[in-house]
């Protein structure tokens, strides 16, 4: 039986396409004999932007010359540069003579002024929860006073103090600048107070042992679809909506920079985006 690790398989696969390009340059890999490394130039080179042959024409290259004008724009390589990105969009205007100078910008996320801290720190109870539950017994072996149960604990204690603010100041909604809560103030604030109310039963009950386990099955049956007749409104709910919140939030503040830029030649821009996955431990 074979065995391949990772890493073997990723290097092997890099070196054929190394290779397989190597070759492309010097002649037509599709008009080769065939074998692996031909076969794979062939496929690799129908992608590129360079210019093919009427043998070996490229997809990349045809369509940045427009192909079918009714189906198909040009691809700019003069247009704005568009970067999309964890922290947000930001526009540079491309040129190379002022090394890309920064037209405008627009922070999607850990912006506490958008409302986006505030709905996602709601939001981002449920896969604490889960966390929790993946740790099971657990401490640490660098700082033994941190474990499992100082976790519990700690996350209850934020979501009590987050609750009691939040029925102090119900007013605290008007302060973001966020264009998804002016409408409906009091059905958000009765939300959030809910989900906090149902995070700090749930967590406690859990804590002391109530659901003779706990696992993630018991977060998603409990917490998260509310398979208990303590809970009307399953977290999940409150995890979405809240969510979402911030996305429409996000997706404004984007609309507004496009219209408050006119100047910007949006039609011909270059869209990057780089949202890597594992920046967090809930990346998949």
């Amino acid at each position: 039986m074979w065995k391949f690790s990772l890493f073997g398989l990723v290097t092997a696969v890099s070196l054929v396409l190394t290779q397989a390009i190597a070759r492309a340059q010097s002649s037509d890999p599709c008009q080769a004999a065939r074998s692996v490394d031909t076969s794979v130039a062939c496929l690799f080179n129908i992608f590129l932007r360079s210019k093919g042959s009427a043998e070996n024409p490229n997809i990349g290259w045809t369509l940045s010359q427009g192909g079918d004008a009714e189906q198909a724009a040009p691809i700019s390589s003069t247009g704005p540069l568009v970067t999309v990105n964890g922290s947000g969009v930001f526009v540079y205007d491309g040129s190379p003579d002022t090394a890309g100078k920064t037209l405008d910008y627009v922070l999607t996320r850990s912006d506490a002024e958008s409302g986006f801290v505030q709905m996602t720190a709601f939001s981002h109870v449920g896969p604490a929860a889960a966390y929790l539950a993946a740790l099971g017994d657990w401490t640490d072996p660098e700082n033994p006073k941190i474990t499992t149960q100082t976790l519990f604990q700690a996350l209850i204690d934020r979501v009590a103090v987050a609750r009691d603010a939040l029925a102090a100041d119900p007013d605290w909604i008007d302060a973001p600048d966020a264009v998804s809560g002016r409408d409906h103030k009091d059905d958000i604030i009765r939300m959030m107070d809910y989900g906090l109310w149902m995070s700090e039963g749930f967590l406690t009950r859990a804590q002391s042992g109530a659901f003779n386990g706990y696992t993630s099955q018991t977060v998603a049956d409990v917490f998260y679809d509310g398979k208990d007749s303590a809970y009307a409104i399953p977290f999940n709910n409150v995890m979405i909506g809240t969510f979402m919140l911030a996305a429409m939030n996000s997706v404004d503040q984007f609309r507004k920079m496009v219209a408050d830029n006119p100047q910007i030649d949006w039609k011909n821009a270059r869209v990057l985006v780089h949202m890597p996955i594992g920046t967090n431990s809930a990346a998949a």
